[in-house]
């Protein structure tokens, strides 16, 4: 059974401009229920480049299945999910440090600290965002809302995003929720109703920030109230058992 702190090598993924590096270590960042649909996997490095941007880097000491010893950098704010039986091989584990994946991955998401109060239409947290039709093409939403912590969101690289999807268009999943709130109203073509998946969250930029084409190719003049946001946040605590 996969639990939190186990490393997998996920197979490459499915982006215009894809991370070809053979062998980069993936962290499984929450114990996955028997019936969540997605899983969800911080990078792993043994580089400086996204501290150097301003994340803060997760060093964990962590052990092969070989037995041999590895050390990487896990960054909270470049996440993949993935169905389970498209998250590759299982090829280490680091379990002895649990509580502070939670911490780092919960910090990362900027829990509990609300939404952006700059102009609707900005990149802060709350705010929805286009995607490139190559990632509507992989995870078939048009839509993503924004929940990086705000001091990373505002330097404009990797974003932490969770799609949304229009209510008439799919059926509620494990861990996802659903909103009517007066914000839902103002997307493209009005839906009275959307499903929030928390958990197919997953991280993207805008172009050139650092990845070209980046997957973000705008923002939409929606941005979600304080209680939305507050309900986003408690369907990843739920979600990702932080």
């Amino acid at each position: 059974m996969s639990r939190i702190g186990d490393i997998y090598n996920l197979p490459t993924e499915e982006h215009p401009d894809p991370d070809r590096k053979p062998g980069r270590p993936w962290l499984l960042v929450h114990s996955p229920a028997e019936e969540a649909a997605r899983w969800v996997f911080a990078y792993g490095t043994t580089q400086n480049t996204e501290e150097v941007e301003g994340a803060t880097a997760l060093d964990i000491r962590w052990r092969r299945l070989s037995g041999q010893l590895s050390e990487s950098r896990f960054f909270m704010v470049r996440l993949r999910s993935e169905v389970p039986m498209a998250s590759g091989n299982r090829v280490g584990y680091a379990r002895a440090h649990n509580d502070e994946i939670r911490a780092s991955l919960s910090a990362a998401l900027g829990i509990g600290t609300g939404v952006g109060t700059g102009t609707a239409g900005t990149i802060e947290r709350g705010q929805v965002v286009a995607l490139h039709s190559l990632v509507r093409e992989r995870i078939g939403a048009r839509y993503a809302i924004l929940v990086t912590r705000p001091d990373y969101a505002a330097r404009r690289r990797h974003q932490l995003l969770v799609p949304i999807y229009y209510a008439e268009d799919v059926d509620l999943q494990h861990g996802e929720i659903m909103s009517s709130a007066p914000w839902v109203s103002t997307l493209p073509g009005a839906p009275s109703e959307v499903v929030i998946a928390a958990p197919s969250l997953f991280s993207e930029c805008e172009s050139g920030k650092p990845r070209s084409p980046g997957g973000i190719t705008g923002v939409v003049r929606t941005r979600l109230d304080c209680a939305s946001m507050t309900g986003v946040d408690d369907a990843l605590r739920g979600y990702l058992d932080l």
